[in-house]
């Protein structure tokens, strides 16, 4: 495009007026003029346009972009290490002691709670399970299993945005609405995805949310808080008192969630 009288354009900047919507750039310039450009050099730009379609008689375009910067000098012959970093980072989690090893346990159904290692003959007991019931070992639970296994194969086939809703999965939620005395029930494939599903769905679906989170949450309901981007507060484990002095800070008109557990799996404490 050609400059308006006064108002040269900057270089390494393309400029296109409003007038001149059809004659948009190629996405490979779009992407280069995102990469190369700051807020400031796109305000200014604007302004430019603006002034190239409205000058005053005789005046001078104030707006000047600047020509986009490198800031990155590149290196003759060298390409970034990935395998060093990788590398240092995992000398970093040995070295802290923060590199986990899983144990290899198996739970025997007959014996539960007792499981066997790697080695078969060496048996544990099993403190930290929540098969609390021991319903994987119930056998109208297994023979049913294998009934569906049987009739439909292992796997629901994809998702159910992909592959719809199967009928055990209708059947459980039937019976856990009713359970529960619920109009209905979803099922998650686990309790860590619930938590991140509900509190984040639920707390962007409500405007200008704030959640208030006992202090020793379970990580599954931190991350549902942090993906909401709701705001939030954190009340004392356990501490009603503390809860109620951060809901005095609140305006009563903006909707609120307290998010705390019935009982805390990490701590075995129980919620008020």
């Amino acid at each position: 495009m050609s400059a308006a009288r006064g108002c040269p354009a900057s270089a390494g900047v393309r400029h296109f007026s409003a007038s001149a919507a059809q004659a948009k750039p190629a996405k490979s310039q779009v992407l280069g003029y995102a990469s190369a450009v700051s807020s400031n050099d796109i305000k200014a730009s604007i302004q430019h346009e603006l002034h190239k379609a409205n000058p005053a008689p005789g005046a001078a375009c104030p707006f000047r972009a600047a020509a986009p910067v490198s800031h990155v000098t590149p290196t003759a012959d060298k390409t970034f290490d990935y395998e060093a970093v990788y590398e240092e980072e995992l000398q970093k989690k040995h070295q802290d002691k923060s590199y986990r090893f899983f144990n290899n346990i198996n739970r025997l159904a007959q014996q539960f709670p007792r499981a066997h290692t790697a080695k078969p003959e060496n048996e544990v007991t099993v403190w930290c399970s929540n098969d609390y019931l021991g319903m994987s070992k119930n056998p109208v639970v297994v023979e049913t299993m294998k009934a569906v296994l049987s009739k439909y194969g292992a796997g629901a086939g994809g998702t159910r945005n992909i592959a719809g809703n199967g009928a055990m999965h209708l059947e459980l939620e039937q019976e856990l609405s009713s359970l529960h005395h619920k109009p209905a029930a979803l099922v998650f494939s686990s309790c860590y995805v619930a938590n991140d599903a509900t509190l984040s769905t639920l707390a962007q679906k409500l405007p200008n949310c704030v959640i208030l989170s006992d202090s020793m949450n379970h990580a599954s309901m931190i991350q549902g808080i942090k993906h909401s981007g709701a705001k939030k507060l954190i009340f004392r484990h356990n501490d009603t008192a503390h809860l109620e002095e951060l809901l005095q800070t609140l305006d009563p008109s903006i909707p609120k969630i307290i998010a705390f557990e019935t009982v805390y799996s990490m701590s075995g404490t129980i919620g008020k």
